[in-house]
Formats: C-alpha cells, structure tokens, sequence
C-alpha cells in the first residue's frame, strides 16, 4: 500500500502520540496520586539518567532514514545499526545502575527502565520505516497501544505490589508486546517485497553481501545527530540533576510533574515536525526553497500560538490545575508552572526550527549550539536553583531554550542561503 495524505498522516500521528502520551502522564499522575513526590522524583531520575545515553547511542538513526531521499542505506542496515547501538546503551545503562543500589531500589528501577528503553529503541526504527512511507497511521495504532497496555500492565502491578520496581516491569512487558505483535508485522506488511523470503533468510543473504565500511559510513553520517540528541537530553535534565543535587528527590517530584505537561503541546509540534519532515526534506533535495521557507514559516507560527494557549492557561488557571492533576503541594507551584510555560512556547519555536535542519540534512553544526546552551543551563542552575529553587530551574530552562532558538535560527539561515547558492 502507498503512503496516504499530509492532512490525515497529520491527524493520525497526533492521535497516536497525543494517547500515549496521556498514557505516560496517567502513570506520573498514579504515582504522584498512590505514592509522594519522592517516588515521583525517583521515576524522574531513572528517565533522566537512561535518556541521554540512548539518545546518544539511537543517533537519531530514525530521522537519518526518513532523510534518506536518496536512499544510500539498506533496511538491513538500519536494522543491524540500531540493534549493536541499542545493545551497547543497554551494558552502559547495567554499569550505571550499580552506583545507585544503595538509593532505596533506584539501581533495579535504572535497570528496568533501561531495558524498556531498549525496547523503545528497536521500536522506534520500525516507525522510521513506516514514516518514510508515509504511513503513520500505522505508527499511531503501535502508539495507541503500547500506551494502553503501558498504562495497564503498570497500574495492576503498581497497585497490588505498591513499588515502583515492578510497576516499571509492568512498563517494559508492554512495550515488548507491542514490538512482536505490531511494530515487527506493520513493516513485513509495508515492505514485503524486501521480505519476501522471511526475516531471517533476508537477514542472512543481507550477511553474505554486506560491506562493513557501509556501516562506517553511517556511522560518520549519524555521529553528529547522536550527540546532538544526547545534548538535547542532558539540556532537558539538568534541572533535575542540579534538584537533586541542591535539594533532593522531593523537589525533582515536583518539577518533574509540572515540566511533564509542557508535554502537551509537544505532542502537536512532534507530531507535524515528524509529518513534515520527508516533505521538508525532498523541497531541500530539489532545491524547491520556496516550499521548504513556506512550510517551516506555517509551522512556526503554529508553535507561537500553542505557546501562547499555554502561558494564558497557566496564568489564570495554573494552580487549580496542577491541584486537580496532582496534589495541593503541587498546585503551590504555579509560579514555576508559568514560566516553564514561558519556556515551553520558546521551545516549540527551537524544535520546529531544528526539524527544518535535521530535513536539510545538516547535523554537525547543531552540536556546538547544544555544547553552549547546556553551558548557559549548567551555569544558570548552578546559580539560581540554590536561591530560587524551582522557579531558578524555569528561569534556567527560559535562558537555554532562548540561545537554542537563536542560534537554531542562525545556522538554518546560513544553510537556506548556501542551498540558494548552489554550495550544499
């Protein structure tokens, strides 16, 4: 089958995405509601500290393959990429966890929580194959369940065991699921012709005639993307690394559900970034410019008016929300919970901007960029968290997101202007 429309990709990634991230917020609100904010903060940590490994490690390989207009890579190639990378984030993670076996379970929660995300990770290359061909329908019914069983598997152990250890477990069980009964099926459907003799008989004529510089090459090309990725990650937790450090698991609780619904408004922005992209990448390919500024233009203001939603929702309505989400001694954080939405419409502009990039296929540029707004977000938390504590790490988040921006802006300028030129 072939791919469908811009407008109905659109509609269903947003559905896919927007229920499972309703999912994962429905596991922070169980815990938040069955549990305190240390238990939160501990879920928080375990994300914070598995995430920018795999970011690293994933080298955002999906959206090299959804890039790849000219298709200088394999299938195969992704596939083996992805797994060796995702084995190697996987033995990081076991190292890690043992630093933190004596933090009330927080080791055996890093752990399983690691394993989940290797899960992820092999899922997430099976999405990129269904995103080059335009199906994200299909993307969206893997999304829709993972994050019903997510959310199910969690409560029920959640419930009956009342640790977070198994909860987690409960997690990476779904995920598992997911990944053989269809991620694994939707790209034998959408690629059959590849597959013809099987996977494993693919896989094994793939061996005979692979070239181990190809992979070299990937590598080369990936590379940069990974760090970038992984800069990304580490950009988003700091504050919560310098929380801990100043003032403890509680307070992480605490932003960490609060910054969990800027969230929200990501699901729309990830949802047209990774719809637009192929199309934002074939306009730079043929040099059609005026397409490519058009579409990047149409997402931005997009991105300025949801941030704007935002803060007005926060303003006037911020305490009595957190209050009804969470707890009370949430909702007395509406301080923070506004300029984090401050931030947040800052960072819709920054993704939908680093989208328009990574389509034109520039990645080692961005990594300098994220190597100085995470010296701007280590700097600024440093100072302001000890002093002002939650509402220093949003106005940290402001600081970072607003030199992301910028320089964000800056490279895709220089870019448009030497594809113009005929230099790129």
């Amino acid at each position: 089958m072939g791919s469908i429309s811009f407008a109905t990709n659109v509609f269903w990634i947003f559905i896919g995405n927007s229920f499972y991230a309703a999912c994962q917020w429905g596991i922070l609100i169980l815990i938040s509601k069955a549990g305190n904010p240390q238990i939160v903060g501990q879920y928080a940590i375990s994300l914070a500290i598995t995430g920018p490994i795999f970011m690293f490690l994933n080298m955002n390989l999906r959206g090299v393959l959804v890039t790849d207009a000219k298709e200088e890579y394999t299938i195969f190639d992704y596939i083996i990429f992805r797994i060796a990378a995702t084995t190697i984030s996987f033995i990081i993670i076991l190292s890690l966890s043992f630093f933190y076996n004596s933090n009330n379970n927080l080791g055996h929660i890093i752990i399983i929580i690691g394993f989940a995300k290797s899960i992820e990770s092999i899922s997430d290359i099976f999405y990129g194959l269904l995103q080059k061909k335009e199906r994200m329908d299909r993307i969206a019914f893997s999304l829709i369940a993972k994050g019903f069983l997510s959310i199910l598997m969690f409560g029920i152990l959640f419930y009956f065991t009342k640790t977070l250890f198994w909860g987690c477990i409960g997690i990476a069980f779904a995920w598992l699921a997911t990944l053989f009964m269809i991620d694994i099926p939707n790209v034998f459907f959408l690629y059959s012709y590849l597959f013809t003799k099987g996977l494993y008989f693919g896989f094994k004529e793939y061996l005979t005639k692979v070239n181990r510089f190809i992979f070299i090459h990937l590598l080369m090309v990936s590379f940069p993307l990974g760090i970038v990725m992984m800069l990304s990650s580490l950009l988003n937790n700091i504050p919560r690394y310098f929380l801990q450090r100043f003032m403890g698991e509680y307070e992480v609780g605490l932003y960490s559900a609060i910054a969990y619904i800027m969230l929200v408004g990501n699901i729309i922005v990830n949802a047209l970034g990774q719809t637009s992209s192929p199309r934002l990448a074939r306009y730079f390919i043929e040099e059609d410019l005026v397409f490519y500024k058009k579409l990047f233009l149409r997402l931005l203001m997009i991105g300025f008016f949801m941030g704007c939603l935002g803060i007005f929702v926060a303003f006037f309505a911020g305490k009595e929300l957190l209050t009804f989400l969470y707890k009370p001694e949430y909702g007395a954080e509406k301080a923070s919970f506004v300029l984090l939405m401050f931030a947040t419409t800052i960072g819709y502009l920054s993704s939908f901007t680093g989208y328009a990039i990574t389509a034109a296929r520039c990645f080692a540029a961005q990594v300098p960029l994220f190597i100085f707004s995470i010296a701007i977000s280590t700097f600024t938390n440093y100072l302001l968290i000890p002093v002002f504590g939650l509402n220093g790490a949003a106005f940290s988040v402001i600081a970072s997101n607003a030199v992301q921006l910028l320089g964000a802006l800056v490279i895709l300028r220089i870019v448009i202007t030497k594809k113009g030129q005929g230099e790129l």
